[in-house]
């Protein structure tokens, strides 16, 4: 799948997904205000766009469209882990656990501390828009999605396991 048709794949099933079964909320006019900057939100919202512009040619040019759709619901292992929206994911971790039997003991330690409580499933949906590497402005949408062990707080730590389009920043820096 091209980059342009898993970007619509992507903001299509979020879509999907939030409209479904979710309960979602619009945030309009809101993003930019100092209240919400500093609310449990836009510190979700800033992870998700810092995140996000790590990946970018031309970071300094990103620029939002839209105020972003966010939606709560409870999290499964696999929102946890990142397999929700990307199944190819869940594959490569699998068999990488397969071969490994440390990363796999590391992984099942990950799967008991998550399963002792209740996590939050937060997603974003942002339209942005940035440059490409020939300085040409395109549009896109990323997924940012965390799974919340704890609602009312949001710690640098946590920006670390924020995940757009179904990858860390630290996956995403190792090319997986």
């Amino acid at each position: 799948m091209n980059g342009s048709l898993k970007r619509r794949h992507v903001f299509l099933t979020a879509l999907a997904i939030s409209s479904a079964s979710l309960a979602a909320l619009w945030i309009t006019g809101l993003a930019s205000t100092p209240d919400f900057l500093k609310s449990r939100d836009g510190k979700f919202i800033s992870a998700c766009e810092d995140t996000l512009k790590k990946r970018l040619k031309a970071p300094s040019t990103y620029r939002r469209l839209s105020d972003p759709h966010i939606a709560e619901s409870v999290a499964t292992l696999d929102d946890y882990k990142g397999w929700t929206d990307n199944p190819e994911k869940k594959a490569s971790d699998q068999d990488r656990q397969a071969r490994n039997p440390k990363l796999a003991e590391m992984q099942a330690a990950q799967t008991r501390r998550f399963l002792l409580d209740e996590h939050t499933l937060k997603r974003a949906i942002i339209e942005y828009e940035a440059a490409n590497s020939y300085g040409t402005p395109i549009r896109g949408y990323a997924l940012c999605t965390f799974a919340d062990p704890s609602p009312e707080s949001f710690s640098d730590f946590d920006r670390q396991n924020v995940m757009i389009d179904g990858r860390t920043a630290f996956e995403w820096s190792l090319g997986e």
